[in-house]
C-alpha cells in the first residue's frame, strides 16, 4: 500500500507541539495579553507560543489564496501551519471529490510553501475502512504534501 511505503521511508520523528487555530474570544487576556490585537495574534502566537498550528477553519470555509500567502509572510522561520482539508472534500465527497478540489488545494499549500506542516485530512465517523479508496486519494496526492489522516471510525475495524 502507497501510505505503508511512504511511512517506512521516514527517516526521523519530528515533534511538534500545538494548538487547532489561534485566536479564540476567550483567549483575549489569557493566552493573548488584552494588548494585542485581534489582527497580530497569529503573529504573538508563533513567537511566543507554539511552532505549528493547524488551520481549522479551513474545513467550513476554504480561505483564499491571499491568505496563504499573507500567512507565509507574517510566520517567522521554523514555524509550520497544518491545513486540515475542507469537509467538502472529506465529509460531503468522502475523498472521491480530489479531482473537484485539488485545483483549489494545491496552490494554496504551495504558497505556504517552507511553513507548511502536514495537510489533515479528518475523515468522518461514518466512513469506514476502505483501503482501496485511501490508496487511490493517497496516491492522487502531489507526494510534496505530507499527509496526515485522522481515522474517526470504529477502531475496532482496523487491521493493522
Amino acid at each position: 500500500d502507497v501510505y505503508k511505503r511512504q511511512m517506512s521511508t521516514a527517516t526521523r520523528a519530528q515533534l511538534r507541539l500545538g494548538t487547532s487555530g489561534w485566536t479564540y474570544a476567550s483567549w483575549k487576556g489569557t493566552v493573548h495579553p488584552a494588548g494585542v490585537a485581534d489582527r497580530v495574534r497569529l503573529e504573538h502566537y508563533a513567537a511566543n507560543l507554539f511552532d505549528t498550528v493547524e488551520l481549522n477553519a479551513g474545513y467550513y470555509r476554504w480561505p483564499a489564496l491571499t491568505s496563504f500567502e499573507g500567512w507565509h509572510r507574517r510566520l517567522p522561520d521554523g514555524f509550520r501551519m497544518t491545513v486540515k482539508a475542507t469537509k467538502g472534500l472529506t465529509h460531503v465527497g468522502r475523498l472521491t471529490t480530489l479531482d473537484d478540489y485539488l485545483p483549489r488545494i494545491t496552490p494554496v499549500l504551495d504558497a505556504l510553501n517552507d511553513r507548511l506542516g502536514l495537510f489533515l485530512v479528518q475523515l468522518p465517523p461514518t466512513l469506514q475502512r476502505d483501503d482501496a479508496l485511501l490508496d487511490a486519494f493517497l496516491t492522487a496526492m502531489p507526494s510534496r504534501f505530507d499527509i496526515a489522516v485522522e481515522f474517526r471510525h470504529d477502531l475496532s475495524l482496523i487491521h493493522i
